[in-house]
């Protein structure tokens, strides 16, 4: 989390594990990318006052052939469950943009607002009909 009267700022290097980019350290792999930054404008380099650098192998589908089959048949499979939803890059097992993989996010916690709106309402007339008080 950022600290009060702070801005977080996430930014994606595409590669793969082992490569050049992959195998940087987190003092390049940081430097490049504040100046990169700098350089489009969108911030200045003394307004950086930290950084972290995560690597994530396999953060991105890989699809081979044939893997629809399979992705279909786990899919049926896991709709099965009412109250487990698969969202973004690895649940969807699609290329999400991170603006897809949000989107996707807020789609599922609207519909968890509503199966919560649905349960309170239930409750709450289970105990009128008792003729409880809440």
């Amino acid at each position: 989390m950022a600290p009060a009267g702070k801005t977080l700022l996430v930014t994606e290097h595409f590669c793969f594990r082992g490569d050049a980019t992959w195998s940087a350290s987190d003092k390049a792999l940081t430097e490049g990318t504040v100046a990169d930054l700098v350089r489009l404008g969108l911030i200045q380099r003394h307004e950086v006052i930290g950084s972290v650098v995560v690597r994530i192998p396999r953060a991105y589908p890989l699809f081979e052939l044939g893997y629809r089959e399979h992705h279909d048949r786990i899919s049926e499979y896991l709709g099965r469950f009412g109250n487990l939803d698969l969202i973004g890059r690895a649940g969807k097992f699609k290329y999400y943009n991170m603006d897809h993989a949000i989107e996707s996010g807020l789609a599922v916690a609207a519909r968890l607002v509503d199966r919560l709106s649905d349960v309170r309402q239930a409750a709450g007339k289970r105990l009128a009909a008792t003729g409880t008080d809440a």
